[in-house]
């Protein structure tokens, strides 16, 4: 028990790092921002869709937060003859042999569907800054937009679905829209980002940080990051894995509230340039 308080400590310690990485990202996409987006008028709709995707994914990150606390603070003791860093207790794409814990399902898979609506929201915010972007651009970044969102839908969905039965189908961890989210989420948003990045940095960095809890963003979160954060390493899942999942998605309300921010401020930086 010493060792996971340890971990927890060590994780604490390591958010305000974390937050620190965020100013400094931040920071330089707004010293970017006027000379490299090349964005000559901010339609309104870009604005608001920048304010709510910042909103929702702030809101996405409670809902985690709720769910790790759930399992790393409140079932601290584990369940039974089980260590709570077992990995029987999973609850991202959970799969036999697992066991329910109270609080952990419901809140995350709310928070799931909260984050594909709030890329979805991010996206369209990207889109409505290219009108003059080619056909094939535009295309290119709906369909990875739509494949985004669905992926982290589908992850809330199923999260969901355990909630309210208290089971995992046998379809469950063999489904191919499964398949598709490990393999199709995690890429897409990469170049997604990549191409808002280009646009408006603030936003590139949002996504950045949204791949915390893409499944391969979780991954290398529950294998690397998280035992080197916390400096604790058990036979299972690292504690407060899903809680640095969480923190990607803070980061990423941040960025995307900053580049509504951005957005404003070019907004009305034209209107004067015109009144002049």
């Amino acid at each position: 028990m010493g060792d996971f308080a340890g971990g927890v400590r060590g994780l604490a310690a390591d958010v305000g790092a974390v937050m620190k990485l965020l100013q400094r990202l931040l920071a330089a996409a707004g010293k970017h921002v006027a000379s490299s987006s090349g964005i000559h008028w901010v339609p309104l709709p870009a604005i608001g869709c920048a304010l709510a995707s910042g909103l929702l994914l702030l809101v996405s990150s409670g809902f985690q937060l709720a769910a790790s606390n759930s399992r790393w603070i409140t079932h601290a003791a584990g369940v039974g003859d089980y260590a709570i860093e077992d990995n029987r207790f999973d609850y991202y794409l959970a799969a036999d042999p697992v066991i329910l814990l109270p609080g952990t399902h419901l809140p995350f898979g709310i928070g799931m569907l909260l984050q594909a609506a709030g890329l979805t929201f991010l996206t369209a915010a990207v889109l409505m800054l290219r009108p003059r972007a080619s056909a094939a651009v535009l295309h290119a970044q709906l369909l990875l937009g739509a494949a985004v969102a669905a992926g982290f839908a589908l992850i809330g969905a199923d999260s969901l679905r355990i909630a309210a039965t208290g089971q995992i189908s046998e379809a469950s961890a063999t489904d191919w829209l499964v398949v598709a989210i490990v393999f199709l989420t995690s890429p897409a948003l990469l170049a997604l980002g990549i191409m808002a990045w280009l646009r408006l940095p603030a936003v590139g960095i949002a996504m950045l940080f949204a791949q915390c809890a893409s499944p391969i963003g979780y991954l290398a979160i529950a294998v690397l990051f998280a035992p080197a954060i916390t400096g604790y390493a058990p036979y299972d899942a690292t504690p407060g894995t899903e809680t640095i999942v969480a923190i990607g998605s803070v980061a990423a309300g941040a960025a995307a509230l900053l580049a509504a921010v951005q957005l404003i401020r070019k907004r009305l930086s034209g209107r004067d340039r015109n009144n002049e």
